[in-house]
């Protein structure tokens, strides 16, 4: 095959091969990108089974938008050889980085963060991977993981390839309902997961044994050597988050992947913010199932009266300042800024000038090298992710005027959305966009659209909505209400339109509101103490809170919507101070 040019793919090397597979890399020669082909390996050729299972893997990976999945570019069928065609992926895999010893705390719960990320995506289409292994992710050499081979995948509505009864996966890794051959769900990738951290943590798998039935039985019966033993630097809290993964009875697991995601992320924002030999930090509890309920029984009975001594304490002081420090995430040598969090939490978007001129970039929340969205030799800044997070809308002056345009997630060719306008807000079920525009008399208003015919925005904010200047909407969690910055000062008002009201007095310099996940704050940037920080407030304007205490300028926050309500800031335009993260409650 080396050599051959199949359609305009032209082979150059061999990457690997599997049971059932052969993967090249290969040049694109109509796109000039490099790309790799996984075609069906000759001795499966002749096999039903096994060209029911390749077409299953890219029946599998189509229906996945995310970034810790690898993608499908297209499946094609030449001279009655079947091929997949992805991106060639440049690192190593987890099983390589493994044989090179037990990896670092931090990057094992960076890596098993994002797996299970991937995880609840496939999860939320039904979609259960059941071959989690080191073998089967990716970690590129920018620091993201992929989960490869969904070939044993169980989609929703199709005809599954194998009977009640039989074992899908590989041992070392199947769960106890899988090694029954029983029928299974989210929760053994789950268990799979746990194997996985186990092992990056330890540098070997925590059930093993000489031969298929040993191995079995250890899975089913025997509990692994506890990691507190095996490594000193240990945090408490990430023995535990393996532990529930590993529970044999599924109830007593983590009961979505997006729950072992929130502790996950709630870990490494600890590490990244605190030193984890601080066990008082770290060692968070997450009781079985089984024993939930007495618990929680107890603890109702306690709030009630803590929560009303907090109520009268209230009313005494102010909430406490956030004890989190920022942690850097951008380090370029140049401007970057107009951050915004992607609706899962797990990557950023942002504009830096880093190349000459300002483009749109999208970065793990956590760090790690960025990717390039947009190259256009107009200005492209201010990017907001649609509601899906499978794309971006941004502001650029390619056209030569401001106008509001929209990009894939993982960038491509742009087109225009709308024209004339600015600042772009998407409402959070993904119907309506708010945007900033100029009236007949040259002043800015708030106007607001469906995402389905944005052309015929129509204004909501007038003279009466804070005289003039109205900029940066921000829709309420609920998609009820928009806060926008207007002269000196912010305002709310009704998203269909109607009568706004000021949350903050005109003669403070406000600006770039955004609103905490459960709808109750507005954060945003000011002026207030003479220097730009940010501050939040209660949606009532009440408990007026500065939430960074340094020196400044620090403006355009940005909070998650999932709940975890991590944030971040960017320094003042010019200044080349990156992006930096914080957490709040």
């Amino acid at each position: 095959m080396l050599g051959k040019t199949v359609l305009h793919y032209r082979i150059l090397q061999m990457l690997g091969e599997g049971g059932i597979g052969v993967v090249y890399k290969a040049e694109d020669t109509r796109l000039h990108r490099t790309v790799a082909l996984k075609f069906l390996s000759e001795r499966a050729l002749d096999s039903e089974a096994d060209r029911t299972r390749f077409l299953h893997e890219a029946l599998a990976i189509a229906k996945l938008d995310h970034p810790s999945i690898t993608a499908i570019y297209e499946t094609r069928t030449v001279d009655g050889q079947s091929f997949i065609v992805m991106p060639c992926i440049e690192g190593q895999t987890l099983e390589t980085k493994i044989a090179e010893g037990a990896l670092p705390v931090r990057d094992a719960v960076k890596i098993a963060l994002q797996v299970a990320q991937g995880l609840a995506a496939a999860h939320e289409k039904d979609l259960i991977h059941r071959d989690i292994k080191p073998g089967n992710i990716m970690v590129t050499d920018g620091g993201q993981t992929k989960i490869m081979d969904f070939g044993l995948a169980r989609l929703p509505d199709t005809m599954r390839i194998t009977k009640i009864g039989t074992t899908l996966g590989t041992l070392a890794y199947m769960s106890p309902e899988q090694v029954r051959g029983e029928e299974v769900d989210g929760r053994s990738d789950i268990w799979a997961l746990g194997v996985v951290m186990y092992e990056m943590i330890a540098g070997k798998v925590p059930f093993d044994a000489d031969y298929e039935q040993a191995m079995g039985y250890a899975v089913l019966n025997s509990d692994p050597e506890p990691l507190a033993g095996l490594r000193d630097d240990l945090p408490p809290a990430l023995a535990k988050i393996v532990t529930s993964a590993l529970a044999k009875d599924p109830a007593d697991r983590y009961a979505t992947a997006q729950d072992m995601v929130a502790d996950l992320k709630a870990l490494l924002w600890r590490l990244d913010s605190a030193s984890y030999s601080d066990s008082r930090i770290l060692a968070f509890d997450r009781p079985p199932r089984r024993i939930l309920l007495p618990i929680i029984a107890t603890v109702l009975a306690a709030v009630s009266v803590l929560l009303g001594w907090l109520w009268w304490k209230q009313l005494e002081q102010p909430s406490p300042i956030l004890d989190a420090t920022p942690v850097q995430v951008t380090s370029a040598d140049a401007w970057e800024g107009d951050p915004c969090i992607s609706p899962d939490g797990g990557r950023i978007a942002y504009s830096s000038n880093e190349y000459g001129n300002s483009d749109i970039f999208v970065v793990d929340t956590f760090g790690g090298q960025a990717v390039q969205l947009t190259d256009d030799p107009a200005s492209d800044r201010n990017p907001e992710w649609m509601a899906n997070g499978s794309g971006l809308l941004f502001v650029s002056d390619r056209g030569g005027s401001p106008a509001v345009w929209q990009v894939g997630q993982y960038g491509g060719g742009a087109s225009l959305l709308i024209a004339d306008a600015e600042d772009p807000a998407i409402s959070p079920d993904g119907q309506w966009i708010a945007v900033t525009r100029m009236d007949s008399v040259g002043f800015y208003r708030i106007a607001v659209a469906p995402f389905d015919d944005p052309e015929s925005a129509r204004f909501i904010t007038g003279e009466n909505d804070g005289f003039w200047n109205h900029r940066e909407p921000a829709w309420s969690p609920d998609g009820q209400t928009i806060c926008y910055a207007a002269h000196q000062g912010l305002r709310l008002i009704p998203a269909n339109g109607g009568t706004s009201r000021a949350l903050t007095p005109e003669g403070e310099y406000d600006f770039s509101p955004t609103w905490s996940s459960d709808g109750k704050r507005i954060y945003f940037a000011s002026e207030r103490k003479g220097t730009k920080t940010l501050w939040y407030l209660d949606v009532d304007g009440d408990n007026l809170i500065r939430l960074t205490m340094g020196t400044g300028p620090e403006s355009n926050p940005s909070i998650s919507r999932n709940g975890i309500q991590n944030g971040v800031f960017d320094a003042e335009p010019g200044k080349r101070t990156g992006l930096r993260r914080f957490g709040n409650r």
